[in-house]
């Protein structure tokens, strides 16, 4: 899970929060117990909204950072599971572009990642698209459409079987990021967006 939760070393704080950065940590089963992910994924940026491909041999993360005098973006990053061990995360770079990319999510055969971004091809200020693995890497970003994106924020998308959820400020709803989730209709169209209220 993600937190901003003290426990960095460093004690530096987030200029938008005022709290410290984000992190990856994980918890026992029972919730009683919970630390800091050993191994290469925390780093002085905020990190975030992980997915684990359902072989468990992939583990995708979001990271924002500045690269040098470069404005900041969000990225998804991809480590390889090597025996008990983690890759060091490498950026997907076919995703990158100057826009924002974030909150992975897989399909159950892990051949679709979905996801969250504010590329400027959008319909609104962030959308949900999904991108194809293929045996060159992944494929260019494809826009859910405007059953699913409107001209608000759409983000944080999670695939469960044959359905997609996702937070949502553009659909009506009760206030703020509201919880919907949609699935296909027997045509193979994803269905008007229901709110979880």
């Amino acid at each position: 899970f993600t937190t901003d939760r003290t426990g960095r070393e460093d004690g530096e704080t987030y200029d938008w929060t005022g709290r410290a950065f984000s992190d990856l940590w994980m918890s026992n089963k029972n919730g009683t117990k919970a630390e800091r992910m050993p191994g290469p994924f925390n780093t002085e940026n905020n990190e975030g909204t992980l997915a684990m491909t359902s072989n468990g041999e992939e583990l995708y993360f979001t990271r924002c950072q500045s690269e040098g005098a470069e404005d900041a973006f969000c990225r998804i990053m991809r480590c390889q599971r090597d025996g008990d061990k983690w890759s060091k995360p490498q950026v997907v770079e076919e995703l990158v572009g100057n826009f924002n990319v974030m909150h992975p999510s897989f399909s159950m055969d892990g051949q679709l990642m979905f996801f969250s971004s504010d590329a400027s091809n959008g319909i609104g200020g962030k959308d949900i698209y999904f991108s194809r693995r293929g045996e060159q890497g992944w494929s260019s970003p494809v826009n859910l459409g405007q059953v699913i994106n409107t001209e608000g924020d759409e983000a944080f998308p999670h695939v469960y079987e044959d359905t997609l959820y996702f937070s949502s400020d553009g659909h009506p709803g009760m206030g703020g990021l509201d919880l919907f989730y949609t699935y296909f209709d027997e045509e193979g169209r994803w269905v008007k967006p229901i709110n979880l209220r």
